[in-house]
């Protein structure tokens, strides 16, 4: 945080402070090297990195919801007695739900992940202690 209040070195203060005013609009590669180089900690840049990766995620998710209630009014076609009948009343159930079932998807899909690797995570010290004994046991023959 100590060179982002003076300025960087070989910048006036002008140009710093009008490069922070601009970090809203900045994509996300360069608001990520503006937050590191302004001398962040590890965990400003997590967090910034999950931050802007959850809003994609937000807009992501809405857009594909909305694209199924967009898609989901139809023109109803069907036959009755020979004469073919159309309406533009029609609601699509399917497609309706279409949109929300996707982000479903993709949301079980990130927890099943999350939980296959905490388990993982947590087996593989049992997986350690029988790599030691095999790796001593070779060393001290």
């Amino acid at each position: 945080m100590g060179w982002s209040l003076i300025g960087r070195y070989g910048e006036d203060v002008e140009t710093t402070e009008r490069r922070k005013s601009s970090v809203g609009t900045l994509p996300l590669k360069e608001k990520i090297k503006e937050i590191a180089h302004s001398g962040a900690g590890f965990f400003s840049i997590a967090f910034s990195i999950a931050f802007s990766v959850l809003k994609y995620v937000l807009v992501w998710m809405y857009s594909t919801i909305m694209w199924g209630i967009r898609n989901s009014r139809e023109i109803v076609v069907y036959k009755r007695g020979g004469t073919v009948v159309r309406t533009e009343e029609g609601v699509n159930v399917v497609m309706f739900f279409a949109g929300f079932m996707v982000v479903f998807i993709c949301l079980a899909i990130v927890y099943f992940l999350l939980t296959f690797m905490s388990i993982f995570i947590s087996l593989s010290v049992l997986l350690v202690i029988p790599y030691k004994i095999v790796r001593n046991y070779i060393l001290h023959m």
